[in-house]
């Protein structure tokens, strides 16, 4: 995500956080714009995949208006409290 809000602006600041219940990544950039998901990105486009990918990868994603322009956000929940699906088991690696 930094690499694709860099693409698109002047500059921009990237903010990891890792917190107990999981990881937290905020971009903020100068620009005032709203980002608007790609509805179908052509198949060969260098680009418009960026926030159809996290919103297929993540738990949860926003964005909100700052002084200096705007900060998209994205959350990973930690496996162990990630909540499944009833009549599901939370995913584990291969072996364990």
């Amino acid at each position: 995500m930094g690499f694709t809000v860099g693409e698109h602006s002047a500059g921009c600041a990237v903010v990891i956080l890792l917190r107990p219940k999981g990881l937290r990544v905020e971009v903020s950039d100068g620009s005032a714009s709203p980002p608007r998901p790609a509805a179908d990105p052509a198949p060969l486009a260098d680009g418009g995949r960026g926030l159809l990918l996290v919103e297929a990868v993540t738990d949860r994603w926003g964005t909100y208006a700052t002084a200096t322009g705007k900060t998209v956000w994205f959350e990973c929940d930690h496996p162990a409290r990630r909540r499944s699906p009833r009549g599901t088991r939370p995913w584990r690696p291969t072996g364990q």
